[in-house]
This record gives structure tokens, sequence and C-alpha cells, in this order.
């Protein structure tokens, strides 16, 4: 690393906050005061500062990058319309982790059943005979 970081417990003690990777400086508790006033610019620049803490979290319940993408973009919209509810700030980070993990759960759960109802219906005969070897492999279209 060539450049020191200069200033940063200062910084953290001011009220700024090193934000998920890109290395700026944010003031979190004014961006989210203006983001709960309505400032649509200051969300955006919230919504810039933590997109990749979001979408890695994301990931990493996940293990499906386009689900991953697709959580975070809900998660972001969700925290846009509660910022308003959002009472401590500095809890910012910890609120959108709950929120981009309420909408894993939520998205887990579409999942699985989309896949049990998918998979119930694969057989092109109906109602299935099981005493076909490809009606009786679950999932199997060999008929």
């Amino acid at each position: 690393m060539t450049g020191q970081r200069t200033g940063s417990w200062e910084a953290t003690r001011r009220g700024s906050r090193r934000g998920a990777g890109d290395g700026r400086q944010v003031d979190l508790s004014g961006l989210v005061a203006r983001s709960q006033a309505g400032e649509t610019a200051a969300f955006g620049e919230l919504t810039r500062h933590y997109q990749d803490m979001a979408f890695g979290y994301a990931l990493a319940l996940l293990s499906d990058f386009h689900l991953a993408q697709d959580v975070t973009q809900e998660s972001f919209l969700a925290a846009y319309l509660g910022v308003s509810s959002l009472q401590d700030p500095a809890a910012f980070p910890a609120w959108l982790r709950g929120i981009v993990r309420h909408q894993c759960g939520r998205c887990a759960a579409a999942t699985r059943t989309r896949s049990r109802w998918t998979t119930a219906w694969t057989c092109p005969r109906y109602p299935p005979d099981r005493s076909r070897p490809c009606c009786s492999a679950k999932g199997s279209i060999a008929c």
C-alpha cells in the first residue's frame, strides 16, 4: 500500500464512516438525514457507497450471482421506501444488511416453491405412469 490512511480515526469520531470498499469518506448521518427528508441524490450516494456490501452479502447467502443482483436491487428499493423509519443513522449499514437478509429469505422461499412446482409437472404424461422408467424419475422429461 503506497498511500497513508489519513484521519480515519478522526473521521470516525466525527460521525463520518468509511464505506464498504470504495475508500471514500461518507458523512453517514448527514446522508441518512437528507434521505429521510426526501432527497433522492443523498440516497443515491448511500446506494453507491453500500452496493458492494449489499451484493456481497446477498451473494454469500444465495450463492447465485443473478439472484443476488435482483435481491440487492429489491433491498435498496425497500430501504428507500423505509428510510424514514430508521431512527439511528449510524445503524444504516446493519439495517441495510437486515433488509438484504430478509429479501434473500423471500427469494429462497420463492425459489423453493417454484422448484417444487416445476419438478412436479415435468413428466409429459398426466397423470404420470410410475411403472415407466421415465415417469418414476422425478423431473425427467424423456417419456
